[in-house]
Protein backbone atom coordinates (compact mmCIF):
# COMPACT_ATOMS: atom_id res chain seq x y z
CA UNK A 1 0.00 0.00 0.00
CA UNK A 2 1.27 3.45 -0.87
CA UNK A 3 2.18 5.73 1.99
CA UNK A 4 -0.82 7.65 3.31
CA UNK A 5 -0.11 11.38 3.89
CA UNK A 6 1.06 12.10 7.41
CA UNK A 7 -0.95 13.58 10.21
CA UNK A 8 -0.45 17.16 11.28
CA UNK A 9 1.05 15.89 14.54
CA UNK A 10 2.93 12.73 13.51
CA UNK A 11 3.01 10.30 10.56
CA UNK A 12 0.42 7.56 10.49
CA UNK A 13 3.14 4.99 11.14
CA UNK A 14 3.09 6.50 14.63
CA UNK A 15 -0.61 5.87 15.28
CA UNK A 16 0.59 3.12 17.61
CA UNK A 17 3.40 5.25 18.98
CA UNK A 18 5.09 4.43 22.29
CA UNK A 19 3.88 0.85 22.14
CA UNK A 20 6.23 -0.16 24.96
CA UNK A 21 4.33 2.14 27.35
CA UNK A 22 0.93 0.73 26.36
CA UNK A 23 -0.49 -1.94 28.67
CA UNK A 24 -1.26 -4.20 25.70
CA UNK A 25 2.47 -4.75 25.22
CA UNK A 26 2.80 -6.61 28.53
CA UNK A 27 -0.49 -8.50 28.70
CA UNK A 28 1.19 -11.94 28.80
CA UNK A 29 3.01 -11.30 32.07
CA UNK A 30 0.92 -8.54 33.66
CA UNK A 31 -1.09 -9.75 36.64
CA UNK A 32 -2.82 -6.56 37.80
CA UNK A 33 -6.23 -5.49 36.55
CA UNK A 34 -7.57 -2.02 35.84
CA UNK A 35 -9.72 -1.06 38.82
CA UNK A 36 -12.46 1.50 39.30
CA UNK A 37 -13.17 4.01 42.02
CA UNK A 38 -15.89 6.43 43.05
CA UNK A 39 -18.85 6.65 45.42
CA UNK A 40 -21.59 5.66 42.99
CA UNK A 41 -24.05 3.94 45.34
CA UNK A 42 -23.73 6.63 48.02
CA UNK A 43 -24.84 9.26 45.47
CA UNK A 44 -28.19 7.50 45.04
CA UNK A 45 -28.69 7.04 48.79
CA UNK A 46 -28.07 10.73 49.42
CA UNK A 47 -30.33 11.70 46.52
CA UNK A 48 -33.21 9.78 48.08
CA UNK A 49 -32.55 11.49 51.42
CA UNK A 50 -32.73 15.02 49.97
CA UNK A 51 -35.64 17.21 51.04
CA UNK A 52 -38.39 16.89 48.45
CA UNK A 53 -38.06 20.39 47.03
CA UNK A 54 -34.29 20.05 46.75
CA UNK A 55 -34.60 16.69 45.01
CA UNK A 56 -37.03 18.22 42.49
CA UNK A 57 -34.46 20.87 41.56
CA UNK A 58 -31.77 18.22 40.98
CA UNK A 59 -34.20 16.37 38.69
CA UNK A 60 -35.06 19.62 36.89
CA UNK A 61 -31.35 20.08 36.14
CA UNK A 62 -31.49 16.80 34.19
CA UNK A 63 -29.71 14.45 36.61
CA UNK A 64 -32.69 12.42 37.87
CA UNK A 65 -32.41 9.49 35.40
CA UNK A 66 -28.64 9.26 35.86
CA UNK A 67 -28.77 9.14 39.64
CA UNK A 68 -31.16 6.20 39.48
CA UNK A 69 -28.39 4.15 37.83
CA UNK A 70 -26.09 4.42 40.81
CA UNK A 71 -27.14 1.21 42.56
CA UNK A 72 -24.93 -1.30 44.31
CA UNK A 73 -24.05 -3.97 41.72
CA UNK A 74 -21.29 -6.50 41.35
CA UNK A 75 -19.01 -5.08 38.66
CA UNK A 76 -16.58 -6.90 36.43
CA UNK A 77 -13.19 -5.24 36.38
CA UNK A 78 -11.93 -7.88 33.92
CA UNK A 79 -14.13 -6.24 31.27
CA UNK A 80 -12.55 -2.85 32.02
CA UNK A 81 -9.05 -4.35 31.87
CA UNK A 82 -9.65 -6.06 28.53
CA UNK A 83 -11.10 -2.87 27.00
CA UNK A 84 -8.27 -0.67 28.34
CA UNK A 85 -5.81 -2.91 26.49
CA UNK A 86 -7.62 -2.05 23.23
CA UNK A 87 -7.84 1.73 23.83
CA UNK A 88 -5.36 3.97 22.03
CA UNK A 89 -5.08 7.57 23.14
CA UNK A 90 -3.59 8.52 19.77
CA UNK A 91 -7.05 8.10 18.23
CA UNK A 92 -9.33 7.90 21.31
CA UNK A 93 -10.79 4.67 19.95
CA UNK A 94 -10.75 0.95 20.65
CA UNK A 95 -8.76 -0.99 18.05
CA UNK A 96 -10.31 -4.32 17.08
CA UNK A 97 -9.52 -6.87 14.40
CA UNK A 98 -12.13 -5.39 12.04
CA UNK A 99 -11.53 -1.69 12.75
CA UNK A 100 -12.11 1.07 15.29
CA UNK A 101 -15.00 1.65 17.71
CA UNK A 102 -15.73 4.03 20.56
CA UNK A 103 -18.32 4.79 23.21
CA UNK A 104 -20.06 7.49 21.17
CA UNK A 105 -22.00 10.43 22.61
CA UNK A 106 -25.19 8.56 21.64
CA UNK A 107 -24.02 5.39 23.42
CA UNK A 108 -23.18 7.41 26.52
CA UNK A 109 -26.53 9.23 26.56
CA UNK A 110 -28.56 6.07 25.95
CA UNK A 111 -26.80 4.26 28.81
CA UNK A 112 -26.68 7.11 31.35
CA UNK A 113 -29.56 9.44 30.51
CA UNK A 114 -27.15 12.39 30.34
CA UNK A 115 -27.36 14.42 27.14
CA UNK A 116 -24.11 15.10 25.30
CA UNK A 117 -24.16 18.53 23.67
CA UNK A 118 -24.97 21.98 24.99
CA UNK A 119 -23.22 25.09 26.19
CA UNK A 120 -19.61 24.63 27.31
CA UNK A 121 -19.26 24.50 31.09
CA UNK A 122 -17.68 27.78 32.34
CA UNK A 123 -14.99 26.36 34.65
CA UNK A 124 -13.61 29.01 37.02
CA UNK A 125 -10.73 27.78 39.18
CA UNK A 126 -10.45 31.19 40.86
CA UNK A 127 -13.86 30.74 42.54
CA UNK A 128 -12.21 28.81 45.37
CA UNK A 129 -10.49 32.04 46.39
CA UNK A 130 -13.74 34.01 46.65
CA UNK A 131 -15.30 33.22 50.05
CA UNK A 132 -18.22 35.57 49.46
CA UNK A 133 -19.15 33.80 46.21
CA UNK A 134 -18.87 30.37 47.85
CA UNK A 135 -21.18 31.45 50.69
CA UNK A 136 -23.68 32.73 48.14
CA UNK A 137 -23.58 29.47 46.14
CA UNK A 138 -23.44 27.01 49.02
CA UNK A 139 -24.32 28.85 52.22
CA UNK A 140 -20.83 28.27 53.65
CA UNK A 141 -17.22 27.94 52.57
CA UNK A 142 -16.19 24.30 52.06
CA UNK A 143 -12.88 23.02 53.40
CA UNK A 144 -10.37 22.91 50.59
CA UNK A 145 -6.67 22.61 49.88
CA UNK A 146 -4.79 23.57 46.71
CA UNK A 147 -8.06 24.25 44.93
CA UNK A 148 -9.50 20.81 45.77
CA UNK A 149 -12.43 20.03 48.06
CA UNK A 150 -13.25 16.53 49.34
CA UNK A 151 -16.77 15.78 48.12
CA UNK A 152 -17.73 13.87 51.28
CA UNK A 153 -18.04 17.06 53.30
CA UNK A 154 -21.02 18.25 51.24
CA UNK A 155 -23.30 15.65 52.84
CA UNK A 156 -23.74 17.89 55.88
CA UNK A 157 -25.01 20.69 53.64
CA UNK A 158 -28.41 19.01 53.07
CA UNK A 159 -28.89 16.98 56.27
CA UNK A 160 -31.80 19.18 57.36
CA UNK A 161 -34.94 20.77 55.96
CA UNK A 162 -34.18 24.10 54.25
CA UNK A 163 -35.29 27.05 56.35
CA UNK A 164 -35.19 29.69 53.61
CA UNK A 165 -35.59 30.00 49.84
CA UNK A 166 -31.87 30.69 49.75
CA UNK A 167 -31.15 27.28 51.29
CA UNK A 168 -33.52 25.61 48.82
CA UNK A 169 -31.29 26.95 46.01
CA UNK A 170 -28.00 26.18 47.80
CA UNK A 171 -28.68 22.55 48.74
CA UNK A 172 -29.01 21.26 45.13
CA UNK A 173 -25.68 22.90 44.31
CA UNK A 174 -24.03 21.12 47.22
CA UNK A 175 -25.55 17.79 46.18
CA UNK A 176 -24.42 18.24 42.57
CA UNK A 177 -20.87 18.94 43.75
CA UNK A 178 -21.06 15.68 45.69
CA UNK A 179 -22.42 13.84 42.64
CA UNK A 180 -19.72 15.25 40.38
CA UNK A 181 -16.95 14.31 42.78
CA UNK A 182 -18.30 10.83 43.51
CA UNK A 183 -19.37 9.69 40.06
CA UNK A 184 -18.68 12.02 37.12
CA UNK A 185 -15.50 14.01 37.77
CA UNK A 186 -13.45 12.22 40.45
CA UNK A 187 -11.72 14.68 42.77
CA UNK A 188 -13.06 17.67 40.87
CA UNK A 189 -15.66 20.40 41.15
CA UNK A 190 -18.36 21.76 38.89
CA UNK A 191 -21.85 23.71 38.29
CA UNK A 192 -25.69 22.67 36.39
CA UNK A 193 -28.56 23.32 33.85
CA UNK A 194 -28.22 23.86 30.12
CA UNK A 195 -24.55 22.93 30.11
CA UNK A 196 -22.91 19.94 28.45
CA UNK A 197 -22.54 17.73 31.53
CA UNK A 198 -22.74 14.57 29.46
CA UNK A 199 -19.93 15.73 27.20
CA UNK A 200 -17.78 16.64 30.20
CA UNK A 201 -18.43 13.23 31.79
CA UNK A 202 -17.58 11.42 28.54
CA UNK A 203 -14.43 13.51 28.16
CA UNK A 204 -13.42 12.50 31.70
CA UNK A 205 -13.83 8.82 30.82
CA UNK A 206 -11.71 9.20 27.67
CA UNK A 207 -9.00 10.91 29.74
CA UNK A 208 -8.96 8.33 32.51
CA UNK A 209 -9.09 5.31 30.19
CA UNK A 210 -6.24 6.82 28.19
CA UNK A 211 -4.14 7.13 31.34
CA UNK A 212 -4.98 3.55 32.37
CA UNK A 213 -4.07 2.25 28.90
CA UNK A 214 -0.61 3.77 29.37
CA UNK A 215 -0.16 2.29 32.82
CA UNK A 216 -0.44 5.71 34.49
CA UNK A 217 -2.27 4.35 37.51
CA UNK A 218 -4.52 1.32 37.48
CA UNK A 219 -7.88 2.91 38.24
CA UNK A 220 -10.61 4.51 36.14
CA UNK A 221 -12.98 6.92 37.86
CA UNK A 222 -16.02 8.77 36.62
CA UNK A 223 -19.06 6.68 35.69
CA UNK A 224 -16.75 3.88 34.57
CA UNK A 225 -19.64 1.36 34.30
CA UNK A 226 -20.44 2.91 30.91
CA UNK A 227 -17.62 0.86 29.37
CA UNK A 228 -18.85 -2.38 30.92
CA UNK A 229 -22.48 -1.80 29.92
CA UNK A 230 -21.44 -0.70 26.42
CA UNK A 231 -19.57 -3.99 26.02
CA UNK A 232 -22.73 -5.89 26.98
CA UNK A 233 -25.21 -3.85 24.94
CA UNK A 234 -23.24 -3.01 21.77
CA UNK A 235 -20.48 -5.62 21.53
CA UNK A 236 -22.55 -8.42 23.07
CA UNK A 237 -19.56 -9.51 25.18
CA UNK A 238 -20.80 -12.17 27.63
CA UNK A 239 -23.66 -10.11 29.12
CA UNK A 240 -24.61 -11.42 32.58
CA UNK A 241 -28.08 -12.87 32.92
CA UNK A 242 -30.74 -10.52 34.22
CA UNK A 243 -34.51 -10.38 34.39
CA UNK A 244 -35.15 -7.19 32.39
CA UNK A 245 -37.49 -8.04 29.51
CA UNK A 246 -37.81 -4.54 28.01
CA UNK A 247 -35.17 -4.02 25.27
CA UNK A 248 -36.18 -0.35 24.99
CA UNK A 249 -35.84 0.61 28.66
CA UNK A 250 -33.99 3.95 28.92
CA UNK A 251 -31.61 4.99 30.24
CA UNK A 252 -30.24 1.57 29.44
CA UNK A 253 -28.13 1.43 32.58
CA UNK A 254 -31.32 0.71 34.51
CA UNK A 255 -31.51 -2.71 32.86
CA UNK A 256 -28.24 -3.66 34.54
CA UNK A 257 -29.13 -2.33 37.98
CA UNK A 258 -29.53 -4.29 41.17
CA UNK A 259 -33.23 -4.89 40.52
CA UNK A 260 -32.53 -6.98 37.42
CA UNK A 261 -29.16 -8.58 38.12
CA UNK A 262 -29.17 -12.22 39.20
CA UNK A 263 -27.65 -12.93 42.60
CA UNK A 264 -24.08 -14.20 42.88
CA UNK A 265 -23.19 -13.46 39.27
CA UNK A 266 -19.67 -14.79 38.78
CA UNK A 267 -17.08 -12.38 37.46
CA UNK A 268 -15.41 -13.25 34.19
CA UNK A 269 -11.72 -13.95 33.63
CA UNK A 270 -9.71 -11.26 31.87
CA UNK A 271 -8.15 -13.86 29.56
CA UNK A 272 -11.64 -14.89 28.44
CA UNK A 273 -12.44 -11.31 27.45
CA UNK A 274 -9.03 -10.81 25.79
CA UNK A 275 -9.57 -13.84 23.62
CA UNK A 276 -13.14 -12.88 22.80
CA UNK A 277 -12.12 -9.35 21.74
CA UNK A 278 -9.23 -10.74 19.69
CA UNK A 279 -11.76 -12.74 17.67
CA UNK A 280 -14.57 -10.18 17.61
CA UNK A 281 -16.03 -9.51 14.17
CA UNK A 282 -18.30 -6.77 12.93
CA UNK A 283 -21.06 -9.31 12.35
CA UNK A 284 -21.57 -9.66 16.11
CA UNK A 285 -21.70 -5.91 16.88
CA UNK A 286 -25.12 -4.28 17.30
CA UNK A 287 -24.37 -1.24 15.15
CA UNK A 288 -27.96 0.07 15.35
CA UNK A 289 -28.53 -0.65 19.06
CA UNK A 290 -30.39 2.64 19.69
CA UNK A 291 -32.29 2.84 16.38
CA UNK A 292 -35.89 3.91 16.84
CA UNK A 293 -35.45 4.78 20.51
CA UNK A 294 -36.54 8.20 21.67
CA UNK A 295 -35.92 10.19 24.86
CA UNK A 296 -35.29 13.88 25.46
CA UNK A 297 -31.57 13.25 26.04
CA UNK A 298 -31.01 11.46 22.69
CA UNK A 299 -31.58 13.92 19.76
CA UNK A 300 -28.74 16.30 20.63
CA UNK A 301 -26.46 13.36 21.46
CA UNK A 302 -27.17 11.88 18.02
CA UNK A 303 -26.11 15.15 16.38
CA UNK A 304 -22.83 15.26 18.29
CA UNK A 305 -22.18 11.59 17.42
CA UNK A 306 -22.22 12.58 13.73
CA UNK A 307 -19.35 15.03 14.22
CA UNK A 308 -15.76 15.69 15.19
CA UNK A 309 -15.60 17.76 18.36
CA UNK A 310 -13.21 18.63 21.17
CA UNK A 311 -14.87 17.77 24.50
CA UNK A 312 -13.94 19.62 27.69
CA UNK A 313 -13.85 18.42 31.28
CA UNK A 314 -12.02 19.30 34.51
CA UNK A 315 -9.12 17.10 33.37
CA UNK A 316 -8.64 19.02 30.11
CA UNK A 317 -9.79 18.37 26.53
CA UNK A 318 -10.31 15.16 24.58
CA UNK A 319 -11.24 14.59 20.96
CA UNK A 320 -14.26 12.63 19.82
CA UNK A 321 -13.61 11.76 16.15
CA UNK A 322 -16.77 10.54 14.47
CA UNK A 323 -15.02 10.11 11.11
CA UNK A 324 -12.96 7.25 12.57
CA UNK A 325 -16.07 5.25 13.49
CA UNK A 326 -18.50 5.90 10.65
CA UNK A 327 -20.25 2.53 11.09
CA UNK A 328 -21.35 3.91 14.45
CA UNK A 329 -21.60 7.64 13.76
CA UNK A 330 -23.13 7.62 10.27
CA UNK A 331 -24.53 4.09 10.06
CA UNK A 332 -22.27 3.15 7.14
CA UNK A 333 -22.44 -0.52 6.10
CA UNK A 334 -18.64 -0.69 5.87
CA UNK A 335 -15.63 1.15 7.27
CA UNK A 336 -14.08 4.08 5.43
CA UNK A 337 -10.52 5.38 5.86
CA UNK A 338 -10.87 8.36 8.23
CA UNK A 339 -9.47 11.83 7.78
CA UNK A 340 -6.23 13.22 9.12
CA UNK A 341 -6.16 13.74 12.86
CA UNK A 342 -6.57 17.25 14.27
CA UNK A 343 -3.30 19.03 15.11
CA UNK A 344 -1.53 18.07 18.36
CA UNK A 345 -4.29 15.57 19.20
CA UNK A 346 -2.40 14.29 22.25
CA UNK A 347 -1.32 17.76 23.40
CA UNK A 348 -4.65 19.55 23.60
CA UNK A 349 -3.41 21.58 26.56
CA UNK A 350 -1.25 23.49 24.04
CA UNK A 351 -4.26 24.80 22.08
CA UNK A 352 -4.65 28.56 22.03
CA UNK A 353 -8.01 30.22 22.69
CA UNK A 354 -8.83 30.57 18.98
CA UNK A 355 -8.26 26.84 18.43
CA UNK A 356 -10.40 25.93 21.44
CA UNK A 357 -13.24 28.14 20.23
CA UNK A 358 -13.05 26.47 16.80
CA UNK A 359 -12.62 22.85 17.86
CA UNK A 360 -15.26 22.79 20.62
CA UNK A 361 -18.00 23.51 18.06
CA UNK A 362 -19.11 20.16 16.52
CA UNK A 363 -17.95 19.75 12.92
CA UNK A 364 -20.87 17.83 11.45
CA UNK A 365 -19.49 17.63 7.89
CA UNK A 366 -17.76 14.28 8.38
CA UNK A 367 -17.89 13.44 4.69
CA UNK A 368 -15.22 16.01 3.83
CA UNK A 369 -12.77 14.27 6.17
CA UNK A 370 -13.18 10.75 4.76
CA UNK A 371 -10.65 9.30 2.31
CA UNK A 372 -12.85 7.00 0.27
CA UNK A 373 -10.22 6.36 -2.42
CA UNK A 374 -8.08 4.38 0.03
CA UNK A 375 -8.54 0.72 0.94
CA UNK A 376 -9.68 0.37 4.57
CA UNK A 377 -8.48 -3.20 5.10
CA UNK A 378 -4.98 -2.27 3.99
CA UNK A 379 -5.11 0.87 6.11
CA UNK A 380 -6.19 -1.06 9.22
CA UNK A 381 -3.58 -3.77 8.63
CA UNK A 382 -0.84 -1.17 8.52
CA UNK A 383 -1.89 1.36 11.13
CA UNK A 384 -4.17 -0.21 13.76
CA UNK A 385 -3.54 -2.62 16.63
CA UNK A 386 -5.80 -5.37 15.31
CA UNK A 387 -4.92 -8.25 17.65
CA UNK A 388 -3.15 -9.03 20.92
CA UNK A 389 -2.13 -12.43 19.59
CA UNK A 390 -3.92 -14.36 22.34
CA UNK A 391 -4.34 -17.56 20.32
CA UNK A 392 -0.71 -17.45 19.17
CA UNK A 393 0.48 -17.07 22.78
CA UNK A 394 -1.76 -19.94 23.86
CA UNK A 395 -0.29 -22.19 21.17
CA UNK A 396 3.25 -21.13 22.14
CA UNK A 397 2.62 -22.02 25.78
CA UNK A 398 1.11 -25.39 24.84
CA UNK A 399 4.08 -26.14 22.60
CA UNK A 400 6.54 -25.10 25.32
CA UNK A 401 4.83 -27.35 27.84
CA UNK A 402 4.95 -30.23 25.37
CA UNK A 403 8.70 -29.75 24.94
CA UNK A 404 9.19 -29.67 28.71
CA UNK A 405 7.13 -32.86 29.12
CA UNK A 406 9.15 -34.65 26.44
CA UNK A 407 12.48 -33.67 27.96
CA UNK A 408 11.59 -34.41 31.59
CA UNK A 409 9.42 -37.41 31.09
CA UNK A 410 7.12 -36.04 33.78
CA UNK A 411 3.45 -35.15 33.52
CA UNK A 412 2.93 -31.44 32.88
CA UNK A 413 0.39 -29.23 34.64
CA UNK A 414 -2.43 -27.69 32.63
CA UNK A 415 -1.72 -24.29 30.98
CA UNK A 416 -2.25 -21.44 33.40
CA UNK A 417 -5.12 -20.20 31.25
CA UNK A 418 -7.27 -21.81 28.62
CA UNK A 419 -8.51 -20.61 25.29
CA UNK A 420 -12.05 -19.25 25.26
CA UNK A 421 -14.10 -20.62 22.40
CA UNK A 422 -16.53 -17.69 22.41
CA UNK A 423 -19.44 -20.02 23.01
CA UNK A 424 -21.57 -17.29 24.58
CA UNK A 425 -21.13 -18.35 28.21
CA UNK A 426 -18.66 -17.12 30.76
CA UNK A 427 -15.56 -19.28 30.90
Amino acid sequence: MAYVPGYADYPEEMLLQDQASHISSGWVTRTTDVYSHGGLASSLAHFRALPEGVRALVEAAGFGPFVQLLTVVRVDRAVLTALAERWWDTTNTFHFRFGEMIVTPLDFAAITGLRVGGDPIPYDSSLVLDDAALRWFLGRVPRHSEGMAAYGQFVEYWDHEPATDEEVAQMPRAYLLYLFGASLFPNRRGRAGRFDWGGAALCTLYSLLGAASRGVGDTVGGYWRVFELWAYEVLGMFPPENTCTDPNLLPRGLAWGKAYRRAKERRGEVMTFRCWLDNLTGVVVRWDRWAGMEADFLPRSREVTRSRVLLECPLGWQWYLGDRVTRQSLGHPAFVVPGLLPPRVQRTESYIRAELELFTVPDTDLERHLRRSLDYVAYADRYLARSLGVEEEFERQVAAMGVWRDESGARSAEPRWSLCTGSGTRC
